[in-house]
Order: structure tokens, then sequence, then C-alpha cells
């Protein structure tokens, strides 16, 4: 019983705390930031919970809506934060404003952010130092345009990468099937295969030139 009597008295106390602490809080405060009233204007309700939300091309300001000011050549985006506007295309943000993009020759316009440069160059072209112009890619002998926007704009034919993949050899021809056939460092005759070349990978056919030359000349007799 005497438990009873003093879980009560505890009880009590704390309901009394709790209705000092409400008369303590001055009429119509929030417990929250999310505004309960009636939205002003220029807003609407949220779709979910409590609370609203600026109209569509408005933001929000010292509790109210007020106008997103869009500026020549841009347009309204539907984003909660940031500016609340996008440069058209063939534009790009200068600060508050949009500057036209100026595409050099051999180029075309992109889709690219508004920080970006809003153009890349056609295909055969790369961007130049100076970043405003567009360059022919000198292709060397044995080689072939590439689609990578990255590197010098160019790869070697097949069986043109030796001196990169496989130093030292040399490159006398292929057997038709993916295999190029080389005479390494040491005077070896070796096959290397054309994707995955590297020394490593290689494997004789005949000790030397002479041994192979002999090699053809009795497989032909």
């Amino acid at each position: 019983m005497r438990k009873m009597i003093m879980g009560r008295s505890r009880a009590h106390i704390v309901l009394a705390g709790i209705s000092l602490l409400l008369a303590s809080v001055p009429s119509g405060a929030a417990f929250s930031q999310i505004a309960t009233g009636a939205p002003p204007q220029n807003a609407h309700a949220k779709p979910y919970g409590t609370g609203w939300q600026c109209d569509f091309g408005y933001r929000e300001m010292n509790r109210g809506c007020t106008a997103i000011e869009v500026p020549a050549n841009a347009h309204l985006v539907d984003v909660t934060f940031g500016r609340g506007w996008g440069c058209d295309r063939g534009y790009r943000a200068a600060g508050d404003a949009c500057t036209k993009v100026e595409v050099p020759a051999n180029a075309y316009l992109t889709d690219t952010p508004n920080n970006g440069r809003g153009w890349e160059c056609n295909r055969g072209y790369r961007a130049a130092n100076t970043n405003n112009a567009c360059a022919a890619v000198n292709v060397p002998e044995n080689g072939f345009l590439s689609d990578s926007s990255y590197g010098n704009g160019w790869e070697c034919n097949r069986g043109y990468l030796v001196e990169q993949q496989a130093p030292g050899f040399v490159g006398i021809g292929s057997d038709g099937g993916g295999e190029m056939i080389a005479i390494s460092p040491t005077g070896e005759i070796v096959v290397l295969p054309f994707v995955g070349m590297e020394p490593g990978a290689a494997w004789s056919v005949a000790e030397s030139w002479d041994v192979f030359e002999s090699r053809i000349k009795s497989s032909g007799a």
C-alpha cells in the first residue's frame, strides 16, 4: 500500500511540473517551424503533412513568397534550392544573367550545365589549349581516329602497337588469325597475340631467322 501511495505522489509531481511548463509558454507559441496558419499570397498547402509551400515561380522569403526574377534567355526550373532558373539552350550563366555561348568553328552546342562551356568539338577535332577553339587531330601513319574524348584522339591500327606493348620485338607478318609473327630481342621468331600483346605472351616458333626460313622452305617443298 505504501508503494502505491508513493507512486501516485510521484505522478502528481510530474503532472504538476508539466502544468507549470505549459503555463510558462506564451499563448500562440509553436513548437516547430512548420507554418500552421493559412498560406500567404502565392502559396498553397503542402500535399502532405502540415504547413504550406510557395507556388511555382516563387520562393519563400521572410515568411512569405516572392517572385523569382528570371533574366533574359532563361526559364524557371522546378527545384527547391538554388536560384530557381536556368539558362536556355545556347546560353550559359554569368552571374545573374545568361550570355550567349560562342560556338567556335568545327564544334556544336551541347546540353551541358550552365557552368560548362556549352559546346564540344566535332569528331576529328579537339579543344585547343585556349579552350575556345577546336584544332584538328593529327592522325599519324598507321593510325585512325578514336571516339574517346580523352587522350590524343587517335589509336594505332591493328598490329602497330608493338613498340609500346612489346618493346624490342619487331613485327614481320601475321598468321591471319589474330596473331602477329615477330622477331624477339634475342633473335627468336615468335608469335604474339594482337589482343593482350606483351612479351610474356610470346611463344617461340623458331630459334632464329635461318631456322624459320628453312622450315618455310621445307613446308613448301
